[in-house]
């Protein structure tokens, strides 16, 4: 069952960054030690 919200989680996280990229919003996820920052602007560059 673990394993089930494992990738409940993981595909939570992967539509959250799609619905910033396709509406425009700013989405900052934290996972234990490392941050994510997705924005949408139109000099979007990926670092």
């Amino acid at each position: 069952m673990s394993g089930f919200v494992q990738c409940f989680l993981i595909l939570s996280i992967f539509l959250r960054f799609l619905f910033a990229l396709f509406c425009g919003y700013k989405i900052q996820i934290r996972y234990k030690d490392k941050e994510f920052t997705t924005t949408k602007s139109r000099d979007n560059k990926k670092k």
